[in-house]
């Protein structure tokens, strides 16, 4: 038991110093503004396709044949992932606005003053913060909090499933997103693209 709670407290003293060093020096609500137009990369490698069979196969020139596109590296999996939805035109999302979308995806307010999904043992699926400093929310004072955004993440050796987890983390992006309609970023704060997506869920997979 006391192995687990010095375990449980490395992986806590682990996810505040992440925390610090992805938001210090950052001013979110400055850079907010010109959008990015989302681009639908696509991921999948073609395979060479071979020479027709059948009437004139034997005239086809090798030579000739196009050159075959360069297979992308496999993207290597994060230790955090972490997608943001943020208010667009640089607005800002009120608390109370925060509150029922959390409610409603089924985020439960916990430990570091931050928002977690829990499953049915109690364990945390991942977690949203505010994108600013400290990243933490005033829950018994939402009324009078705002902020340009949140930050969905978890850390990928802390979760038993981790290719289930970033499914649910997605999911719960789109979802509020659509309820604050914001706008979905990934981790280099761009637009999130269907492409994005396949290729963080390749890694992990």
């Amino acid at each position: 038991m006391i192995v687990g709670v010095y375990l449980w407290d490395r992986y806590h003293e682990k996810i505040r110093a992440w925390w610090g060093d992805m938001l210090s020096g950052r001013d979110y609500v400055d850079e907010f503004g010109g959008e990015d137009e989302a681009a639908y990369d696509d991921y999948l490698d073609d395979e060479d396709v071979p020479p027709a069979q059948g009437a004139g196969h034997s005239a086809w020139n090798s030579a000739a044949a196009p050159t075959a596109r360069p297979i992308r590296p496999k993207m290597v999996a994060p230790a955090v992932v972490q997608l943001s939805v943020v208010a667009a035109e640089e607005g800002f999302f009120s608390g109370s606005e925060l509150m029922d979308a959390f409610h409603y995806v089924g985020l439960r307010y916990g430990d570091m003053g931050i928002f977690h999904l829990y499953d049915d043992s109690n364990a945390i699926h991942f977690s949203v913060a505010s994108i600013v400093e400290p990243g933490t929310f005033p829950v018994n004072n939402m009324t009078d909090f705002r902020c340009p955004g949140v930050v969905l993440f978890f850390q990928v050796d802390q979760v038993a499933e981790p290719l289930e987890t970033f499914d649910r983390l997605v999911s719960c992006c789109h979802e509020l997103a659509i309820r604050l309609n914001g706008v979905e970023w990934d981790a280099d704060r761009e637009p999130l693209t269907t492409g994005s997506i396949a290729a963080l869920r390749n890694a992990l997979a």
